[in-house]
């Protein structure tokens, strides 16, 4: 197991678009569980680290074999707690406790259950092969800005306009792109720098399939990851 690297899982219990969001099933499965399977499967690479005030999801990550010693402190674990004091926190205390010695590390947010394992490989291999500072997913935005309008009623204007006028979709010369949340990785002096995981200009934006993927955070972004997930699994 490396060490060096770790893989942050943060999963408070806290959570108001869907309570127990964490543990709320998904095809029939916690959560988190599908989270907790990518780590598993990779986790010769990395150092697996559940930060979480809950109970529940300790006992579910010891059955995978994760360490569930530390458990967040509730300072930590509000609805406006920053995500990198939670990590910062996270990495002081496996310093400290001579569990890891954190350089870099990988945030997987359990509300991205359809991140898949040759994703995750293919974003550490590049991480490694570009010697990069910085890493985080990101998908081909399905509505272009082109398309997109801010302000309401008659008082609004495109978010982004063509330099020619186009009327197509493919002759559209921009392409845009969302970060979907489902990777993130960073080198500790990073963010210890910037307080962030990314930064423009200098992270890598690493390109996943648009159609695969979704952030949990409301009732009805279940049932869309569940039919996702049967569409994929027919292919």
């Amino acid at each position: 197991m490396n060490t060096s690297t770790i893989f942050f899982i943060p999963a408070r219990a806290g959570s108001k678009g869907i309570p127990g969001k964490n543990l709320v099933h998904l095809n029939n499965r916690p959560l988190i569980e599908y989270t907790f399977e990518i780590i598993k499967k990779l986790s010769n690479h990395a150092y697996p680290f559940v930060s979480t005030d809950c109970t529940e999801v300790l006992s579910l990550a010891s059955t995978f074999g994760f360490d569930t010693e530390y458990k967040r402190p509730s300072s930590l674990a509000q609805d406006d707690s920053s995500i990198i004091d939670v990590v910062l926190h996270g990495i002081e205390w496996l310093k400290n406790s001579n569990k890891a010695k954190p350089a870099t590390v990988v945030l997987f947010q359990p509300t991205s259950p359809l991140r898949t394992v040759d994703q995750v490989s293919e974003a550490l291999q590049i991480f490694d092969a570009k010697k990069l500072e910085s890493l985080v997913s990101v998908h081909e935005m399905r509505e272009h800005p082109y398309e997109c309008s801010l302000g309401k009623d008659d008082d609004w204007s495109f978010v982004k306009e063509p330099s020619v006028n186009v009327v197509r979709r493919q002759d559209y010369s921009e392409k845009f792109y969302y970060i979907d949340g489902s990777i993130y990785m960073a080198s500790v002096d990073f963010l210890l720098k910037n307080k962030s995981f990314l930064k423009a200009g200098e992270t890598y934006l690493f390109e996943t399939e648009s159609r695969f993927n979704i952030d949990i955070d409301e009732p009805e972004d279940l049932v869309v990851a569940e039919a996702l997930m049967k569409f994929r699994n027919n292919l």
